[in-house]
């Protein structure tokens, strides 16, 4: 369990990465819960913590107000799970103690150009010619 890890039994690493996933309403706020545990334990070090997230907390305008998972198109069957995740990079955003980086995979992406895109630091997505998203 993450949540029984020590700062001991991260020393000396360059990277630890958080692939958790929660879908219960029950859990869901274990997301944040994980995260923070883990960021308190690089805090101060130069382990950089990797967060997979989901492409619900990208925003789909320019001024960065709406978050794909506001837009009517999300599905709603992945609502909490996104609403779960946009609150734990919230919490994320809030450190200053810790290098961490949020890894936000695009909604849906099939061409090779919005593979390209994906890779880079983006906050927001575009739409593809075929009505997905991709990130931007």
């Amino acid at each position: 369990d993450s949540l029984d890890l020590t700062k001991g039994d991260l020393a000396g690493f360059d990277a630890v990465v958080d692939g958790f996933g929660a879908f219960t309403p029950e859990t869901l706020p274990l997301h944040t819960k994980t995260s923070q545990h883990l960021a308190d334990l690089v805090a101060g070090t130069n382990t950089r913590l990797y967060i997979v997230g989901g492409a619900g907390s990208l925003y789909v305008d320019a001024s960065h107000k709406v978050q794909l998972l506001d837009t009517p198109e999300f599905p709603a069957a992945f609502y909490a799970v996104a609403k779960a995740q946009t609150e734990e990079l919230a919490a994320l955003r809030a450190r200053k103690d810790a290098k961490w980086v949020f890894v936000s995979p695009a909604a849906e992406c099939s061409s090779l150009r919005c593979r390209s895109i994906a890779r880079r630091r983006r906050r927001s997505v575009c739409r593809e010619s075929s009505g997905g998203f991709c990130a931007r």
